[in-house]
């Protein structure tokens, strides 16, 4: 057994020390946010620009969060633009001109994630400020979060058929909407498996998909770690944001079954193929700006 690098036992007392505290940073700043819920509603009473104002505020709290954890070295992050490589085959859309009608133009975006633990979606949040997010039934029932996820306007996955109407309600109505395919997080050592809700919402409304790859060094705040199982060695995130997806090019002569399926299998690969990489720092990793900078031609609805 190798002996620990100098410093090692001295960074595992300050992660013991900083960790307990750091974590409930966020759920302190959502629950000033939730003391603010009245004067929201007294002052804005148009529910749009209460939904806007919520969601912006999670979003800084969560760029905050973020910027801190990095500064406090409890983790680190990268974003990186793995656009240029179009490994699905179908034809990646870079401007909102690539799509056929100036109907589908009206069109929000389908993100579409894996999730591997409980922060990832809070860096996503922390990119991309008015997201609707899809979340599970008993998260919206809980007398706090519930609250709270009301005021944000997202959206139940308990009954899929009625989800799935009024997502698609959202799309076509230019709102985005954040979907984790696999229904929960990651179970680790497993590679992702996807429901068919996502691509069957893509299948509907044509609306564009936006792979995002997260990339993690450790079972930490995944499915089978809780928080006190503090890790052994730094904790690092990388968000690959992969091409921006076309769904118009799924074969016209398929079935819907068969679309739905066919394009679920070539997500599936796309993820699998990806996470199947070493993380790594690769030369020219971006920051939350360069990225936003290079999302903002196709991304109008997501930007800000």
């Amino acid at each position: 057994m190798e002996p620990a690098a100098p410093g090692y036992w001295l960074w595992r007392l300050w992660q013991a020390v900083i960790v307990p505290l750091f974590y409930p940073l966020f759920g302190l700043g959502c629950a000033i946010l939730l003391l603010l819920v009245p004067v929201a509603h007294a002052v804005l009473r148009e529910p749009k620009k209460r939904t806007r104002y919520f969601r912006l505020a999670v979003h800084h709290i969560a760029r905050l969060w973020f910027n801190l954890a990095r500064l406090l070295r409890v983790f680190d992050y990268r974003l990186v633009n793995g656009q240029a490589e179009h490994l699905l085959p179908l034809q990646a859309a870079t401007t909102d001109s690539d799509l056929s009608t100036a109907g589908e133009n009206a069109h929000g975006h389908l993100v579409l994630a894996n999730h591997p633990a409980l922060i990832d979606v809070l860096m996503i949040l922390a990119l991309m400020p008015n997201l609707c997010c899809i979340m599970k039934s008993d998260l919206s029932q809980h007398p706090i979060l519930g609250l709270l996820i009301r005021n944000l306007n997202y959206l139940s996955n308990d009954n899929p058929e009625i989800w799935l109407a009024q997502a698609q309600l959202r799309l076509e109505s230019g709102e985005s909407l954040l979907v984790f395919p696999e229904g929960t997080r990651t179970k680790p050592g497993q590679p992702v498996s996807f429901k068919l809700g996502a691509v069957e919402l893509a299948r509907r409304t044509r609306a564009k998909v936006l792979p995002l790859v997260v990339h993690y060094n450790s079972h930490y705040l995944s499915k089978s770690c809780p928080w006190y199982e503090l890790p052994h060695s730094k904790l690092t995130y990388q968000l690959e944001v992969g091409p921006t997806i076309n769904p118009r090019t799924l074969a016209v002569n398929s079935t819907p079954r068969q679309a739905r399926r066919w394009l679920n299998q070539e997500l599936q690969r796309y993820f699998r193929e990806r996470l199947a990489r070493p993380l790594a720092w690769p030369t020219g990793a971006a920051d939350v700006a360069d990225i936003r900078r290079v999302l903002a031609g196709n991304l109008q609805h997501l930007g800000g």
